[in-house]
Parts: C-alpha cells; sequence; structure tokens
C-alpha cells in the first residue's frame, strides 16, 4: 500500500524583536526551541507510525481501505492528543509564553 507522508510545522516568529529587552528576547527564543521540540514530537510521532496507517490498509478489503486507513491515523491523532493533555500543550515543558 502506497503511503506519502508530509508534515509542516510552522512555528511562531516575531516580525520586529528591536523592541524587545534583552530578557524578554532570551525568554522568546528559549519559548521558540521549546516550542520546536514540542512540535517535532508530533511530527516524528505521525511518522513513525506511518507503517501502522499502511498494515491498516494491507489488512482491509479493497473497499474499506480509506476506512481503514482513516481509523489508523485517528489512532495515531489520539495518542497525540493525549501527549498534549499529559503536557498542557507543551507547557510541562517549558512552551509558554510570556
Amino acid at each position: 500500500a502506497g503511503v506519502v507522508y508530509r508534515a509542516r510545522v510552522t512555528l511562531p516568529r516575531l516580525a520586529d524583536q528591536s523592541g524587545l529587552s534583552a530578557s524578554d528576547a532570551a525568554r522568546w527564543q528559549a519559548y521558540r526551541d521549546w516550542l520546536g521540540q514540542h512540535e517535532a514530537w508530533h511530527a516524528r510521532h505521525a511518522w513513525e507510525h506511518v507503517d501502522d496507517v499502511r498494515a491498516a490498509i494491507r489488512a482491509s478489503s479493497c473497499a474499506r481501505a480509506a476506512e481503514a486507513a482513516a481509523a489508523a491515523i485517528r489512532s495515531v491523532a489520539e495518542e497525540q492528543r493525549r501527549y498534549d493533555i499529559a503536557t498542557r500543550h507543551g507547557a510541562t515543558g517549558g512552551v509558554s509564553f510570556p
């Protein structure tokens, strides 16, 4: 079964940091770093489960392949939702600003 995986993570950026104090600029950079790590986990986790989607498709009939793939994807999404709950969307690891 052909499964294509693409992930794009878009992180916030400040258009103009010139008005930030050195302390606020450092806090912003730390926030972006933590947020990047948190979102990278989501992308990596999905990548690590591509074979689950492929296996679900292969185990199904042609008529139910899309449904099987969608169920496998929902399972991965549920794991990611639980991760966000456990980490409070990354806040437990430092993803919060200000």
